[in-house]
């Protein structure tokens, strides 16, 4: 059996496709990645603000507000 590279055996054609496949394939992946990094720092970003003396002033003036209704 002779072995032959797999690129050697594919038409013009066929690398194309391949090519254009894997490009295909990376822009899939690298927007999931960047929608996962991006959820997760605004998580930590709200999270964060959560924890800010002037947020947790203005929740709990808020909370006033509605019991007093």
């Amino acid at each position: 059996m002779k072995h032959e590279s797999f690129w050697r055996t594919l038409t013009a054609e066929d690398r194309r496709v391949v090519r254009n496949w894997t490009w295909g394939v990376l822009i899939v992946y690298g927007a999931v990645a960047l929608t996962v990094f991006g959820l997760a720092s605004l998580t930590q970003n709200s999270a964060d603000a959560s924890k800010d003396p002037a947020a947790t002033a203005m929740t709990a003036k808020a909370d006033r507000n509605q019991v007093l209704r």
